[in-house]
């Protein structure tokens, strides 16, 4: 009886705090190479403007907004952009390409506060972490804090009602 050999080469990268595979083969009895995945900026929904905004993030946060971000671009289809009214550190969240309406909300990096000024603020009182702001004495828009998991549920739900409401 012959044993069968098969080499795995695994290639990892330290970014941001998380592993991530950059790439890997598998080399088989024949010697020959198949590869097996690689990581591609393509598959990143991070553009490096983005990247360099979180950077700005307080480090004790980054990974929960950064994983938010990526949630909302994989569950809800959202677009992210930077602000393009200068330098300032926030993030923009679109709806889908094809869905009426400007941004869903506007997640603000130096505090976590997530700004839904499109949503009716009689609908925060459907959250418990929700909360409506108030200007001049009138109220005027609805968020939520980043603060931790039960927070971040609830702006994902958030978001999903948002848009459940322009389609």
């Amino acid at each position: 009886m012959s044993a069968l050999s098969i080499t795995l080469n695994i290639n990892l990268t330290l970014a941001d705090g998380e592993l991530q595979v950059t790439s890997a083969d598998v080399v088989g009895p024949t010697g020959g190479v198949a590869v097996v995945a690689t990581a591609t900026e393509a598959t990143d929904p991070m553009s490096p403007s983005l990247k360099a905004l979180l950077a700005r993030a307080p480090r004790v946060h980054v990974i929960r907004y950064t994983r938010f971000l990526e949630r909302c671009v994989e569950q809800v289809e959202a677009q992210l952009a930077p602000p393009e009214s200068g330098d300032r550190a926030y993030v923009n969240i679109n709806p889908p390409a094809g869905v009426r309406g400007a941004r869903l909300a506007a997640l603000t990096l130096s505090s976590g506060r997530l700004a839904f000024h499109g949503m009716a603020p009689e609908r925060a009182g459907d959250w418990s972490h929700a909360e409506v702001v108030n200007i001049n004495g009138e109220p005027t828009y609805v968020r939520i804090y980043l603060h931790d998991d039960e927070h971040v549920e609830q702006a994902m739900e958030m978001l999903a009602h948002e848009l459940e409401n322009r389609q």
